[in-house]
């Protein structure tokens, strides 16, 4: 994300402008000014912004949580279903997305009419978290895709002032291990999406060793796995308390190519 703050008015979308540039129009009356970080629990309703991160679907490539890379989606992708494949995602400020703990999570986003500076319409929407970026300043920042931008506010443009609260994702993809860094029975990185909500942690079994992963960034983790062969499965838990457990993992093999998919 690429925004610029003019004042104490709405922050300035500028893509690749200049960050230091600013609108000449003076825009709408604004919504009260940034909140500072407030954590985030599961229904709590808490007051935030919207503006609009891409219309190219391409753009997620490069999202900080790594789910639809190259080498993620080669060989499926099937966790990107329902909320990418759907337009339904959106990127987050520093504050909200936790060193990548938000990813996957999703938030119900709702606009309810306020002024703002494109017109719009009340709505909402949930979404799923796939990228992080700054706001020069502004906090508590959903920075979405055109689809679910105009979904939420009825504009495909625009600084919107939103209330936001996290939720269990519906229909959620099923829970997918999908190997980053393979072909080396020392080392493993693994990028773990689908499931109701973001992961707090995981843990990789090959045979009868156990290694706990550490996050990388995103919704990617690894561990140093100590040449250990033979079956391999994958413990998660997530947090809003669910676990999952991917088992039966690639054949019994291990290690495996980078791309390998077990859902």
């Amino acid at each position: 994300m690429f925004i610029s703050v003019c004042g104490d008015e709405f922050p300035t979308i500028c893509g690749e402008c200049d960050p230091n540039s600013c609108n000449d129009e003076a825009p709408p009356p604004s919504p009260p000014s940034p909140t500072p970080p407030t954590p985030t629990t599961g229904g709590e309703t808490l007051p935030g912004f919207t503006t609009t991160w891409t219309s190219d679907p391409n753009t997620i490539q490069g999202g900080a949580c790594e789910y639809a890379t190259p080498s993620a989606t080669a060989q499926g992708d099937s966790w990107l279903s329902p909320f990418v494949k759907s337009g339904n995602y959106c990127g987050v400020t520093l504050d909200l997305f936790e060193g990548g703990a938000a990813c996957g999570r999703c938030y119900l986003v709702s606009y309810d009419g306020s002024p703002a500076t494109d017109p719009g319409r009340p709505g909402e929407q949930i979404v799923q978290i796939v990228e992080t970026g700054t706001a020069g300043g502004y906090t508590n920042l959903f920075d979405c895709f055109i689809d679910a931008k105009e979904r939420i506010t009825g504009s495909p443009s625009g600084i919107f002032p939103i209330t936001y609260s996290q939720v269990d994702c519906p229909n959620p993809a099923s829970p997918a291990a999908i190997i980053l860094d393979g072909n080396n029975a020392w080392y493993v990185k693994v990028l773990l999406a689908g499931g109701p909500s973001g992961i707090v942690s995981a843990t990789l079994r090959i045979g009868e060793s156990t290694f706990p992963l550490s996050r990388v960034a995103g919704a990617t983790f690894s561990a140093s796995t100590n040449n250990a062969q033979g079956p391999a499965s994958f413990d998660i838990v997530y947090d809003n308390g669910d676990t999952a457990t991917i088992d039966g993992c690639f054949g019994g093999a291990w290690p495996v190519d980078t791309s390998s998919v077990c859902d």
